[in-house]
């Protein structure tokens, strides 16, 4: 939980399929963005997770670690810092993601 307000939501993957439909429909090229939070078992705490991160951008910026250099080294910084948990995460969330797509596709394709 990030703590961040959701402005909108789907409950289900029939209704990400509706509004990529109502996409389509009128006519917009934008995408749909899909967030598909982690299983709560699989999460790092939020305030280890908070204090991890804090301390690797922290490094990151006394190192001058910027651009598309950012990203892998705090993903490294986070998973040698959490002993490898983090990984699990995102490969929890990888797992997550694909399943989620999957059952958006089939909706899709149910309805075409």
């Amino acid at each position: 939980d990030a703590g961040v307000a959701v402005p909108a939501r789907v409950e289900s993957p029939a209704d990400a399929a509706a509004v990529v439909r109502a996409r389509d429909a009128l006519g917009l090229r934008g995408a749909v963005v899909l967030a598909n939070p982690v299983a709560e078992e699989a999460a790092l705490d939020p305030d280890e997770h908070r204090r991890v991160l804090d301390a690797a951008l922290a490094d990151a910026d006394a190192q001058g670690v910027v651009g598309h250099d950012t990203t892998p080294f705090l993903l490294d910084h986070v998973r040698r810092a959490t002993e490898g948990r983090s990984l699990e995460v995102n490969v929890a969330v990888y797992r997550g993601n694909v399943a989620l797509a999957a059952r958006v596709a089939h909706a899709l394709a149910a309805e075409t």
